[in-house]
């Protein structure tokens, strides 16, 4: 008879002391999945924890660009100075088929900025977006040093009928 003292074995329906580690019948582990495994149950919280900190972290120290405008502004009111600055860009399509995006971004902040991340839209003879991708610019772990200039490259759209293409800063991050 199951009471508040006991509690059935999930293998063989015994019932089994509630402080057992064992079955008295089949000899299976009746503890909970936690307390067999403490080094996995210590793992996993602790990578919960790093990365509920990182989402954090990000959520304070990035910004995301929503506009469709080529360029990355910051300040209030008034304020039209871009931080970043597409420079020059460029698309084709190679032997292959394959349409190359290419381009440099200049930082015009007084901070380096790292992880600049550039959305791309291609359309066709429409106007209708056909593809939309992402990449890093070239230095993104190490960041551009204000003034300077970095580059980026699509590793291609295999895509017929683009057209023409808008490019738009959709992230970075100061460092």
């Amino acid at each position: 008879m199951n009471n508040q003292t006991t509690k059935k074995c999930k293998y063989c329906q015994t019932d089994t002391p509630l402080g057992a580690k064992k079955c008295p019948n089949c000899w299976s582990d009746v503890r909970s999945w936690f307390i067999r495994h403490p080094l996995l149950t210590i793992s996993v919280v602790i990578i919960i924890i790093i990365s509920i900190n990182s989402a954090i972290y990000w959520t304070k120290n990035s910004s995301s660009i929503s506009s469709n405008s080529q360029q990355s502004s910051e300040g209030g009111a008034g304020t039209t100075q871009p931080l970043l600055k597409f420079i020059d860009s460029s698309g084709s399509y190679n032997e292959f088929g394959v349409f190359n995006l290419v381009g440099r971004i200049k930082n015009f902040s007084e901070k380096t900025i790292g992880m600049i991340k550039v959305t791309a839209d291609v359309m066709d003879e429409n106007g209708n977006i056909i593809d939309t991708d992402f990449v890093y610019a070239q230095d993104w772990q190490i960041g551009t040093p204000p003034g300077e200039v970095t580059s980026f490259q699509f590793p291609g759209f295999e895509r017929p009928g683009i057209k023409k293409y808008e490019l738009r800063i959709s992230g970075y991050k100061f460092q």
